[in-house]
Parts: C-alpha cells; structure tokens; sequence
C-alpha cells in the first residue's frame, strides 16, 4: 500500500473568493478567484502567511499605489522597497510565496480580498479564506526532488548577497578554499545542493562499497573533494567523464578541471569518453559490497559551480535497487563500450516501475537511441492529449515533433501553456496563437535580469555571467487534471540530443512530482516575465498598483476569453 502523500493542494471558499494552494518544493502557489459579480473595486489581494515558528506576517509587495516605476525613476531609496500586501495589495490572480528561512512545516495562508472605500482613500477588507498547506520532504518514500533556487538574477541575491561573484577569479586553482563562498552556496542551491551532499555523504559511509558516476561537466570543488576522498578509501570508484571536442570549444575553461580530475582521483579510475555527441548524464550510482547498485541520483543538474549555483535544474534521489540497479547496467553497458551502447537493450526500451509502495510510478530510458524520436513519443503523446495546461522550462528549443507540438499549444484554446526559455527568440512562437473564436494567448516567459535600466527601488542585478542560466529540460502535462505527468532528466528532449548523446529520460505519472515541478515552471517563468516588463515600463505605461476607477481595471483581462490572464485563472483554479 502506498503511503499516504501530503497534502498537495488545499482549497476554501467564503463568499465571492476562492483560494486554491499547490505545494512546490518550499514554497506555495496561491492561486485565487473571485466572482465576476464581485469585482467592481477590487483593489487586489493580501497575503499573511503564519510559519511554523509562529511568525505571522502579510507577505510584501515590490509595487504600491504612489510610486510610478519607469525606466528613469530615482527615487524613492532602497529602504522603500516593499510594502505589506494589506496596503499593497496584490493585483494579479495567483502568487508563489517562497519563504527564504523557514521552507518545511505546516503553514497557513490567510487570503483577503481587498476592495477601494467609496471615499477611494482607503482599502477595506473583503472575503477572507485561510488555506494550510504542509512544505518539505516527501513522507515515506524512496522517490525525492529537489531544485537549485536559479535566482542568481534577483533582488533577493542583490540584496542579500550584494551580487557578489559566486566563484573566483578564473586562473583560481580547482580546488580553491570554499570557506567564503558556502553561504551563497547553500542558498543558491538550495534543496539540489543539499540532496547532492547528502547522497555523497551516503557514499562515504560502510554500507557503499562502490561508486559509480556519468560526469558531463564538473568543477565544484568540494564534489571533487568528495570524490577523491572515495577514490582513497577501499572503495571501487569508476567515473565516465565526457571528453567530446563540441563541449571543449564551447566550454574551453572545463577542460583544465576535468584533466586535473585524473591525478585527484587516479586515470584507472576515468574512462573519458564521448558517445556520438556528449557523454551527457549526470549520474551517481551506490552499490554494496556484493556490487548491487542500491541507490541513484540523477536530473537535470551538472556537478558545476554553474550547474549548482547560477542554473535552474533539479535533482532526483531513488533509493531502490530495481532502480538503481537499471542505471547500473546503464553504466555498465556504456563503460564497456559507448559505440554499441545504441544497440544494447538498455538503450531499446522504457524501464518502468509500478506497485511499488515507495516509489510513484515511473519509467525512464536511455539513451542514444538509434532513432530520436523513440523516447520523446511519449511525451508527444502526453501533449497532444493535454486537456488542461502544459508546463514547461527548457534551455534550448532543438529540434523535433515534441518541439512542433509545444508550438501547436498556440493553437489549442482548451490548454493553457505556461514556460520559460533561455532565449526570447523561440518564446514568441509560442506565445501567442489563433482559434476559431479569435485570439488566444499563453504565457512564456525567457531569462532576463535587471542589469541595464534600474528603476529605484529596485537593485542591479548580476547577469550569471557567460552560459546558460535556464538549464532545466522538463515538460508537464496536466499537472491538476486527471493524468499529470512529468518528463524530466539529463535530456535535452530534442530529437537530436536523444539520438548523438549519453542521456536518460523519465516519464514519472505522480501527481505530487508533477506538481512540484509545475510550480517550478511557472515560479521561473513569473520572476523573468516580471523583469521583462519592469525593463520597458514608460511614462505612459508604468509599473504600479492600479488605483480606484480606472478604465480599463487591472483585472479585466482575467474574465476575458482568450487573454493569457483569463486562461491561467481558469487552469489554476478549476
């Protein structure tokens, strides 16, 4: 029997307002609606979040209704820079709260509406609903999840770390004193770095007699320190390290770090090697002293500074030997030889696991395959089939028929597509589409940071440097409807990439999982979006707080058909 999992969402109602919340990995969606009938002077909505500890607060809004943000404002000071939401209520339909200290616990969410007074000099409390909702690691379980926080470009770095640089200077030895940098770490990779450190830690206990692990990129000093402190005990570390030209072009400053792995950890020790393209996993493998693997990491998520601390990725933890044991032979097949790993029946087919009371159900395959397409149509069909909303974050478009039917959601009225990209180029494609009821349009989002145009109060925020920032590859399909599912992994989802590289793909049919990694999608696709706008904000269009009887009122658009704003309120609340 399977456990008994969280409470994924919680609903409640009173009056004219209904609150839906979600639960992400440390954090909540609040998705709201209000009857139509109810909305005349609707001032937005007022967020008090009562934490584990006892804190109770309303949540703070960036925006008020005084100050008229444009690309030229100065003033007010940084110590002006938010507003609790009873004053400044919030002005849009859903809302991701992520508390920055306390992340796992039961909380309550009291949501009010708020309404203009007649005399429209004050605000007044309307409908009123509370929500509880239970943050942190999935129970009795041996599936787990976790992300990088991605937030290198936000205010919360500005602020709390002062954009300060997250590594150093380039000509740095590898393996540099990390002391300084540990704070900036652990919040910037938040759960994923955790889980990552807490799986070696498991390796370097009695009951791990061996290692195995696919390296693409890595240059995080104290994974290698990990590494080489195994390679020195008793037991058996085997590391496939990709070794590709394409990679080494692009990426010209890893190469240095991987060839000083082989003195660190011992060449007998390294197989570099590419497969037709990249030797691309991002795999640990446990295995005990008879050599059965026993326990597996995997995702999205290099063993990389950037790949830790400046990416969006997840990581995923299984503890069970079917599983592990299925990325072991993975490993096997592809140290014996990456040329004829296509033809193996690794490579040949989905293994899936069901009616297992730890484990959700699952299937994951591995590439390369001889043919592209042969994993990706599975996620095809999962999107064609879609009835309600398609999420999605990818670092690359590629190629493909699962990248045809993402550019297809344009088109279909009935799905509701939320995304965020690494290039802006690819989301205007899929941003907006046409039915036969006129037009329809979704919401996707591409990296941006506020680097260039600076209204006060805001802060500057760092770029990320050179490389890609978006490096999550997953797609979620009906995350709240009747068959959600999530595809995530090391792979691309490109045709191309499932066909040239060393990859593995899941298919995981869980609702919890689904759900986190839907809130993952749109909480990156909301922060980017909001920089988006905040950079071409004018005088005619600035970025505030709607005030009493404007024309057209800032809610509008969430009861018109076909905007971006009606469907995300229909998807997320029904």
């Amino acid at each position: 029997m399977k456990p008994q999992p969280r409470s994924l969402n919680a609903t409640a109602t009173s009056g004219a307002l209904t609150v839906q919340a979600f639960v992400g990995d440390g954090c909540t969606l609040l998705a709201f609606d209000v009857k139509q009938g109810s909305t005349n002077g609707l001032a937005g909505f007022a967020i008090k979040r009562q934490s584990p500890d006892g804190t109770n607060v309303y949540i703070e809004n960036m925006l008020n209704f005084t100050v008229k943000l444009t690309q030229d404002t100065k003033e007010p000071d940084v110590g002006a820079a938010a507003t609790p939401s009873d004053q400044a209520p919030f002005q849009k339909y859903r809302w991701i709260d992520f508390p920055d200290d306390v992340n796992s616990g039961e909380f309550t969410y009291q949501v009010e509406t708020r309404y203009f007074d007649p005399d429209e000099k004050n605000l007044r409390t309307g409908d009123t609903v509370q929500v509880v909702v239970t943050l942190g690691s999935r129970q009795g379980t041996n599936f787990h999840v976790g992300f990088t926080r991605g937030y290198v470009s936000s205010q919360a770095y500005a602020r709390k770390f002062h954009n300060e640089e997250f590594r150093p200077a380039a000509k740095t030895p590898y393996l540099f004193d990390t002391k300084t940098y540990q704070d900036q770490w652990t919040w910037l990779g938040y759960h994923a770095r955790k889980m990552l450190f807490d799986f070696l830690a498991l390796a370097q206990t009695d009951a791990v007699a061996g290692v195995d692990a696919f390296i693409y990129d890595v240059d995080e000093p104290d994974f290698v320190r990990a590494l080489e402190s195994i390679g020195k005990s008793k037991k058996k570390l085997r590391i496939i390290l990709d070794d590709s030209k394409d990679k080494e072009k692009v990426k010209p400053d890893r190469a240095g770090c991987q060839t000083a792995l082989e003195p660190i950890i011992g060449t007998k020790n390294i197989l570099r090697t590419h497969f037709k393209v990249f030797a691309h996993d991002k795999v640990l493998i446990l295995r005990d002293a008879a050599g059965k693997a026993m326990h597996v990491l995997c995702g999205s998520a290099n063993f990389s500074i950037r790949g830790l601390y400046v990416q969006g990725n997840s990581i995923i933890v299984v503890d069970d030997a079917d599983v592990a044991g299925t990325y072991g032979q993975a490993f096997d097949d592809a140290w014996t030889s990456v040329k004829t790993f296509s033809a193996q029946p690794i490579a040949t087919q989905w293994f899936k696991f069901r009616d297992k009371s730890d484990l959700p159900e699952f299937a994951v395959s591995f590439a390369p395959h001889k043919s592209g397409e042969f994993a990706l149509q599975a996620a095809e069909h999962a999107v064609t089939r879609a009835q309600k909303n398609v999420i999605f974050a990818l670092m690359s478009p590629g190629s493909g028929n699962l990248i045809a039917d993402l550019k297809k959601l344009a088109n279909r009225p009935e799905v509701f597509s939320f995304g965020v990209l690494q290039t802006s180029s690819f989301a205007q494609q899929l941003m907006q589409g046409t039915s036969k009821n006129g037009k329809v349009e979704n919401e996707i989002s591409s990296f941006q940071a506020l680097d260039k145009v600076v209204p006060k109060p805001f802060l500057e925020e760092f770029d990320g440097g050179r490389g890609m920032v978006i490096h999550h590859k997953f797609v979620v399909v009906d995350f709240n409807g009747s068959d959600p599912v999530v595809f995530c992994g090391s792979s691309n989802l490109t045709a191309g990439g499932e066909e040239h590289n060393g990859d593995n793909l899941l298919a995981i049919y869980d609702r919890e999982i689904a759900t986190l990694y839907a809130i993952e999608g749109i909480r990156l696709a909301d922060h980017y979006r909001f920089r988006d706008v905040l950079k071409t904000a004018t005088e005619d269009k600035p970025m505030s707080l709607q005030g009493p009887n404007r024309s057209p009122a800032w809610y509008s658009d969430y009861y018109k058909a076909g905007t971006a704003k009606y469907r995300s309120r229909i998807t997320l609340i029904q």
